[in-house]
């Protein structure tokens, strides 16, 4: 029995078309058609799901942190390794 409003969304992602063919076929679809009718962002070659991951988690941790600087002194943009490190105690905290 499915469960956590999948079957709600699908279509309100992919269409109805789209969601209806899966949905009442149980057919089983490839990375690149899941890309093509919007269920998935961008497709990244297998053993890099991880690494893509990460990179995509630093570009929006440089982000976010960039937007809380103070006003007085301009610092300039966190490093990669100040983020990282940021990260690495976030994902800690909620491991332990």
């Amino acid at each position: 029995m499915p469960f956590g409003g999948g079957t709600l969304r699908w279509p309100q992602l992919t269409g109805w078309g789209n969601a209806m063919r899966y949905l009442l076929t149980g057919d089983r679809f490839s990375a690149e058609e899941a890309l093509r009718i919007g269920l998935v962002q961008e497709v990244v070659e297998p053993g890099r799901q991880a690494e893509r991951a990460y990179e995509i988690a630093l570009r929006i941790a440089k982000q976010a942190l960039s937007r809380f600087k103070p006003r007085a002194r301009q610092r300039k943009s966190p490093s990669s390794r100040a983020v990282r490190r940021r990260l690495s105690i976030c994902s800690a905290r909620r491991a332990g």
